[in-house]
């Protein structure tokens, strides 16, 4: 395909200096090479959906759910935490993470929208503002309000999309620091993209003081406007200044904080944290990064100055939980399980298993780990 679009590039750069005959040749020439990168784009995404339908129908259970993301099979636990609350609850289910290129996200998601075996899935960023926007999907107000969502599922005759990271955030914040600590305090979220605006949105409806700080002013200021639609209250403020680099603004507002919440992602070029921590200064704080499985630069510094930090490996578990519910309601109706009865085994895979263990080898150890898990339930 490279080398097609190189020959498409070489013809379009020598069009001005041909005459009539010779520029009618040359559209004839890149009709049929733009036809050609077609073809291959299209058999790209046939393979991609044939190799998901295989997953889904060599899948030995009666239904799946799964994760679309850009290569959710290399990091995510997911997988681990559902398929332990499969296991413990004999649900004859199994959580299938998908490794989606970008320019193959639409035809996938028509491909598991309309997949009978499949009750739903989540999604992780870069696609939950893309999956959002798809026209067989029903968003609800909030989700519209972050325009993001990570969860879908079938219910009744709809498609219904949902965010649960900003119930996640709140659940771990308030699991970790042991208390309410969102009504009535300051709150920084460093982010305005799908998951800081959720948490943004969750951290207002639980009456904080919340500012978001990003790179682009724009955009903070933009959720600031969908919030106020919502009849929620957000600050938007720009994370840098060209003069002096961090912006005054956001300095002064950090200093009166009381919750930080980095949402911000690495620099691409550079790998290079976007904010690194060391302005934490003032009162003690709680700091919470929703990175999980790799290093973080913000809660390393923020430990070194004395402050809680809570990583984010609590808010997966707990937006999982929610979404969780989403999909499995009528599971969770028929059984009888508590919320509570979810998290508990979800808790344990998230702390027992790595990220790549075997289904097998899952099975096995619930099996064995049953009573160490009712017990976690008390």
């Amino acid at each position: 395909m490279k080398c097609c679009i190189s020959l498409r590039n070489k013809f379009e750069y020598g069009v001005k200096s041909c005459d009539s005959g010779m520029f009618l040749k040359i559209n004839v020439i890149l009709s049929y090479i733009r036809g050609v990168n077609l073809r291959i784009i299209s058999e790209i995404v046939k393979m991609l959906e044939a190799q998901i339908r295989k997953l889904i129908e060599e899948s030995k259970h009666h239904v799946v759910t799964g994760l679309i993301g850009e290569n959710p099979t290399t990091y995510s636990k997911s997988r681990i935490m559902w398929n332990v609350v499969f296991i413990y609850h004999g649900i004859d289910s199994e959580y299938i993470p998908f490794d989606v290129a970008s320019d193959k996200l639409e035809g996938v998601l028509d491909l598991l929208l309309n997949y009978s075996k499949l009750l739903g899935f989540n999604i992780t960023n870069p696609y939950k503002e893309r999956t959002a926007q798809h026209p067989s999907i029903l968003v609800d107000d909030l989700a519209r309000v972050i325009g993001g969502v990570n969860t879908v599922h079938k219910f009744e005759d709809n498609i219904q999309g949902h965010s649960t990271d900003g119930y996640g955030a709140i659940r771990s914040i308030q699991g970790q620091s042991g208390e309410d600590v969102i009504s009535g305090n300051n709150i920084m979220v460093l982010g305005a993209g799908g998951s800081g605006s959720a948490i943004a949105l969750a951290c207002a409806e639980e009456g904080g003081a919340v500012r978001v700080a990003n790179r682009t002013f724009e955009k903070a200021r933009d959720l600031s406007e969908r919030a106020e639609q919502y009849g929620k209250k957000i600050f938007p403020l720009s994370l840098y200044s060209e003069k002096t680099g961090y912006s005054e603004e956001f300095m002064k507002s950090l200093k009166e904080t009381d919750i930080v919440i980095n949402t911000l992602p690495t620099e691409k070029k550079t790998g290079r944290p976007l904010f690194m921590g060391e302005e934490l200064s003032g009162k003690e704080k709680i700091c919470m990064d929703i990175v999980y499985g790799h290093r973080s630069h913000f809660l390393e510094t923020a430990r070194k100055n004395g402050h809680l930090c809570i990583d984010g490996r609590w808010m997966l578990l707990h937006q999982a939980v929610k979404a969780f519910e989403y999909i499995y309601q009528s599971e969770i109706h028929k059984k009888g399980l508590s919320t509570k009865e979810i998290t508990g085994p979800m808790r344990y895979a998230i702390t027992h298993f790595e990220f790549d263990t075997p289904n097998e080898l899952i099975e096995r150890r619930i099996n064995d780990a049953r009573g160490e898990i009712e017990s976690s339930l008390d």
